[in-house]
């Protein structure tokens, strides 16, 4: 038995992990729970990533906006525009020990520009598993790849 559990465990040891940073903004809370929920238990379903708070070491953070559309009396359109940004976190090492102190903030970078949509309230939970998908497919999958 140890012959065929031992190399799984130290596998799963050695892998590497991402930590990630999900943030969302918004000025309804039951919006922002419902995103921010399902967003981390999507990333969470990768395998390979812990979610991390902002105040922590992360690698890297998904931060998404929306503005819930509303009718001039008030009344809730049922949709949302959700705006959304990749970063990367710049590794110290590109910086002087000096330097790096001075600096406000982590420095960050994002390969692409930010992207935005409009989406009905009632499929929030599938814009999150298409976004972590594509999220995984364009920035995660390639670093795997480097990885191994």
């Amino acid at each position: 038995m140890l012959v065929v559990f031992l190399p799984l465990t130290l596998a799963s040891q050695t892998q590497k992990r991402f930590k990630v940073c999900v943030n969302v903004y918004g000025d309804d809370a039951q919006i922002t729970n419902t995103l921010e929920s399902n967003l981390k238990r999507e990333f969470r379903l990768l395998g390979d990533v812990d979610i991390v708070d902002f105040d922590e070491n992360w690698h890297f953070v998904y931060s998404t906006s929306y503005l819930e559309a509303k009718f001039k009396d008030g009344r809730k359109r049922g949709y949302v525009a959700i705006a959304s940004v990749w970063y990367e976190r710049v590794p110290d090492s590109y910086f002087k020990v000096d330097r790096l102190a001075q600096l406000k903030g982590q420095p960050v970078y994002s390969s692409r520009s930010p992207g935005a949509a409009l989406y009905d309230t009632d499929i929030l939970d599938k814009h999150c598993v298409w976004t972590v998908g594509n999220v995984d497919k364009v920035y995660l999958t390639p670093v795997r790849k480097l990885l191994r």
